[in-house]
């Protein structure tokens, strides 16, 4: 996915908006740090599990996954006054969602994957052959991460109660790794 000198090297500083260009990601290297500015869905495994019947029902989504971010992220977001209001924005391990993410990848063409804990060696591959990344969010830091949130841009399937999906509009939404 990633070649160049990151391990053991100098590591390397990305500003990236999403959706992300395939092209930006060409000039990453392992160990690069990222931050994103732009569309970051919280999407964890039930509502990949809806997205993927929509996909075999032949069903458009209503939002676009094309190029996008979906982290695993979960959340303290409520409603004030003033707006929504995210409190927390921790990130949850990769292996719970893993068993979609190939499927996931190869039918939306997603951009990249945050989480923690890594992937398995077929989603790595599927990340290979379709161009897409993972970014480890560092874990104990939900807080740093919520700062980082300007808005919410949308909630989709919230039948799905905890897990339905959460579009944030981001900036410099890092480190990750």
């Amino acid at each position: 996915i990633c070649s160049g000198d990151g391990i053991g090297g100098t590591m390397k500083e990305f500003h990236i908006r999403t959706p992300i260009s395939k092209g930006e990601l060409g000039k990453m290297t392992i160990g690069s740090t990222v931050y994103l500015s732009g569309l970051l869905y919280e999407m964890r495994g039930p509502a990949q599990i809806r997205a993927l019947e929509y996909w075999r029902n032949k069903k458009a989504l209503p939002f676009s996954l094309e190029n996008a971010v979906i982290a695993q992220t979960y959340s303290n977001a409520f409603m004030t006054a003033a707006g929504w209001k995210i409190n927390c924005l921790g990130i949850s391990t990769s292996k719970h969602a893993q068993k979609y993410a190939v499927d996931m990848i190869k039918h939306f063409k997603i951009g990249a994957l945050v989480g923690k804990g890594g992937m398995a060696r077929e989603v790595l591959e599927a990340m290979k052959e379709f161009n897409c990344i993972y970014l480890a969010q560092v874990g104990g830091c939900g807080a740093l991460y919520a700062k980082q949130v300007k808005s919410m841009k949308g909630i989709f399937w919230k039948d799905l109660g905890l897990e339905k999906i959460l579009a944030f509009e981001v900036e410099d939404y890092g480190p990750l790794l």
